[in-house]
């Protein structure tokens, strides 16, 4: 709690991040469903989150917090992750020419470790 408190993120930050993310990859649709507009009574839009590099939402935050740490000279990083953090990680750390570890539990899923190796992370 006390980081938030001296590092606010301010409307300002946010849109610093939407510009750096959009420079490497393009927004993910948002596509309106006419039965499903018709089934809630309303205008139905789903953003297809699926369609991004990584197929989640979560490279947004890797490519910001990577662009971040690439300017701090940052020499690599290392997080622990069962799935889609370690995919967003892998891909935005080569992005931005980072070295990456990705620490997986046993019995993670084997195609997810296996796109993070594919994305240039090393697995542990």
């Amino acid at each position: 709690m006390e980081q938030l408190k001296k590092h606010p993120i301010s409307l300002h930050e946010i849109y610093k991040a939407r510009k750096t993310v959009l420079e490497y990859m393009s927004p993910s649709p948002l596509i309106r469903y006419e039965g499903l507009s018709k089934l809630l009574g309303c205008d139905a839009y789903i953003k297809h989150e699926n369609q991004n590099i990584t197929g989640s939402f979560k490279i947004r935050g890797g490519i910001n917090i990577m662009a971040h740490l690439k300017k701090a000279q940052v020499n690599g990083v290392v997080t622990f992750s069962t799935g889609n953090h370690g995919l967003s990680v892998a891909t935005s750390a080569k992005l931005f020419g980072v070295p990456a570890v990705v620490v997986v539990p046993i019995g993670s899923n084997p195609v997810k470790i296996a796109l993070i190796k594919e994305a240039g992370a090393e697995v542990i």
